[in-house]
């Protein structure tokens, strides 16, 4: 049985593009924005190991005592950040601890929970889990090397698998009554080492709010076409942005998500188990 639900078919392997974050829409963001767009001249390296993971190290060489493991989706993973913006690494910089990168592009919460579950042999310090969208429909096959592939669809008739979608429906999908439970049955395994985040659902607007007070700008003054405010496009935005006839972007988190979400992670360890989830150097 693979150990978890991951990139597996790019494993063991280097790579400076990906299919979330292409080269050809990097080069047509090349034309439409400006030269300021530090991507222009920063580079992005995806190391993936041999289970399939964004992580520096592999599983037999983690201090498993004191390690995070850090379960998500593509936001998790990072898909269109260089390494060093990852939520996980900046996670580990601010503990001085080992994080592990359990992001999976495409992910449902079924994925996540199994993920959670499965990593959990090794016995980590901590297990954070950045719950994905619930409308995400997360359908597996095993394929005859023993392995899981899988696909995230938004509608049944969209899964090119088999199934029998008439039972599969008797049998109900309530996708938010999942999450729930899948968090009760973490929170009862784990206690104080389990922690649950919601930031990857927060609306883009909360986002936008959020970096507009840090930057002392009034929301209502944020241009409707981000383009022109080169700076939220470069915090605020990951390489892979698609810019849309108006101006307006979508796209994977930047650093400043990230750096905000690794500052929720530490708060909320703190306001469940009132230590710090730093190790002093």
């Amino acid at each position: 049985m693979q150990l978890v639900i991951s990139q597996s078919h790019h494993k063991n392997q280097n790579y400076k593009f990906l299919p979330d974050d292409s080269q050809e829409l990097f080069q047509t963001n090349q034309k439409v924005l400006s030269k300021e767009w530090r991507f222009h001249y920063q580079d992005i390296d995806y190391n993936i190991n041999k289970h399939g993971l964004r992580c520096e190290k592999e599983i037999d060489e983690i201090d498993w005592k004191n390690a995070i493991v850090l379960v998500g989706c593509s936001q998790t993973f990072g898909v269109g950040l260089p390494y060093n913006e990852t939520i996980g690494y900046k996670l580990e910089k601010k503990t001085n601890r080992p994080v592990i990168n359990l992001g999976t592009s495409g992910a449902g919460n079924d994925a996540l929970f199994f993920n959670a579950c499965s990593i959990q042999k090794y016995k980590p310090f901590c297990t954070v889990v950045l719950w994905t969208y619930t409308q995400r429909l997360f359908f597996y096959k095993k394929e005859n090397n023993g392995s899981v592939s899988f696909i995230t669809t938004h509608n049944y008739k969209d899964c090119p698998y088999d199934l029998d979608l008439t039972e599969y429906l008797i049998q109900g999908h309530d996708l938010t009554g999942k999450l729930n439970l899948y968090q009760t049955i973490l929170e009862d395994l784990l206690q104080d080492k389990y922690l649950s985040n919601l930031d990857v659902t927060k609306e883009p607007k909360v986002w936008h709010k959020l970096w507009a007070e840090k930057n002392m700008i009034e929301y209502k003054n944020l241009p409707l076409n981000f383009l022109k405010n080169i700076k939220f496009v470069n915090e605020c935005q990951a390489r892979d942005l698609y810019v849309s006839h108006k101006g307006s972007t979508q796209g994977h988190f930047g650093f400043f998500q990230t750096d905000t979400i690794s500052d929720n992670i530490l708060s909320d360890y703190k306001a469940k188990t009132g230590t710090s989830l730093c190790i002093k150097s």
